[in-house]
């Protein structure tokens, strides 16, 4: 009998505290963007344009806010904590 791949199930455990969370709401008309950034006791809520580059650029700040706290790091994994 084969096995089932159980696609719901994680190898890797999540760990907040070094992890920048993201959830997306989309229309046509406009992006809502809500994040947890690690270090940042808000969490950040932010209105954009439809457009794939303005949520790179948005993502990527919140990614310098927590760099800048030295809450993550940058390795060939991942985004660690310092």
């Amino acid at each position: 009998m084969s096995e089932l791949n159980d696609l719901s199930r994680s190898l890797t455990s999540l760990e907040q505290d070094k992890t920048i969370i993201a959830v997306i709401e989309m229309s046509q008309s406009s992006w809502l963007v809500a994040g947890i950034v690690p270090g940042i006791e808000r969490h950040p809520l932010k209105k954009l344009e439809p457009s794939g580059e303005e949520l790179v650029r948005l993502l990527m700040r919140w990614r310098a806010e927590a760099t800048k706290i030295g809450r993550t790091h940058r390795t060939r994994r991942g985004w660690i904590r310092h």
